[in-house]
């Protein structure tokens, strides 16, 4: 099977009309967020690849993780629950499985890795240039 690939902006596009047919039915969501989520899971897949073309079949991925992400943010959570007690009200987060960087994002993002090596090129410096 032959791997397609797009430019940046087809693949914003392309997963935001995946995050709109997934929310269907759904409450409304902020469009410029979820415009926002698509274009930093490009700009970080590129990147990280070290592609100047994202691989079609990773739109799938973006829009289930955007739907999630959108989902969190109109819980309006600090973190992700652990852990919650009813009585005498208790809540535990999972502050130690959160990435480094502290988000909850960048932790889904470091789980797709696996994933992303598929289409990972090796390398991503310029070759040195020869002194005269």
């Amino acid at each position: 099977m032959l791997m397609k690939y797009i430019t940046e902006e087809d693949a914003v596009s392309d997963i935001l009309s995946k995050v709109e047919i997934l929310k269907k039915g759904a409450p409304d969501y902020d469009t410029s967020i979820a415009q926002f989520y698509a274009g930093k899971f490009v700009a970080d897949v590129m990147d990280y690849c070290h592609r100047t073309d994202f691989p079609d079949t990773l739109s799938y991925a973006a829009a289930d993780l955007i739907i999630k992400w959108l989902g969190e943010d109109k819980a309006g959570a600090s973190g992700p629950l652990k852990s919650l007690k009813q009585n005498d009200t208790e809540f535990t987060f999972a502050v130690s499985d959160v990435s480094g960087t502290g988000s909850a994002h960048d932790a889904d993002f470091e789980a797709l890795k696996p994933k992303l090596n598929r289409y990972r090129r090796m390398g991503g410096r310029p070759p040195c240039a020869t002194m005269a």
